[in-house]
């Protein structure tokens, strides 16, 4: 039990450190994007740029600027959600806890979901399979989830 709520707690430090590498792309493109602003506005002041040029390529830039600053804080809101922090032994205390409370039909469901096969030989004892459902938003972003439905019919040929 101790070795799967450390899988889990790994698997949700990834997701944090994948919002880490996004925050630090979109600071980098805030940087850039103010450089290029300061770019424009000395080639406006030496003379190279008309007025009216400097005003479109400046309102892009800003557009471009207060899309970065909006992600930025939506993934900032993101992660305060998911910031918890679970110690491993309380993840497995709670989870012994809600097991020991559910109704018998329930943990009959629950282990008819997990379990793929049990292998009983004499040798080596019981070998159970299981599979563990991934979280819906690793398996978004790895590409799980089905694109579109070809429903049409089959023919025999």
């Amino acid at each position: 039990m101790k070795k799967y709520a450390e899988k889990w707690i790994k698997s949700v430090s990834v997701l944090s450190s994948e919002d880490m590498l996004e925050k630090h792309r979109l600071n980098e493109m805030i940087t850039k994007t103010s450089e290029e602003e300061n770019r424009y506005s000395k080639a406006y002041g030496v003379g190279t740029l008309e007025f009216d040029q400097f005003r479109n390529l400046m309102k892009d830039a800003k557009k471009r600027r207060v899309s970065y600053q909006k992600q930025l804080s939506e993934i900032a809101n993101k992660s305060a959600e998911v910031n918890v922090q679970i110690e491993i032994d309380e993840l497995i205390t709670e989870v012994m806890n809600v097991v020991k409370n559910m109704d018998f039909s329930d943990k009959f469901k629950v282990v008819r979901d997990i379990i793929d096969k049990v292998i009983v030989s004499e040798r080596s004892g019981a070998e159970v399979w299981a599979h563990l459902p991934l979280p819906v938003t690793i398996t978004e972003k790895l590409g799980y989830e089905p694109q579109r439905r070809d429903s049409r019919s089959s023919k025999c040929r």
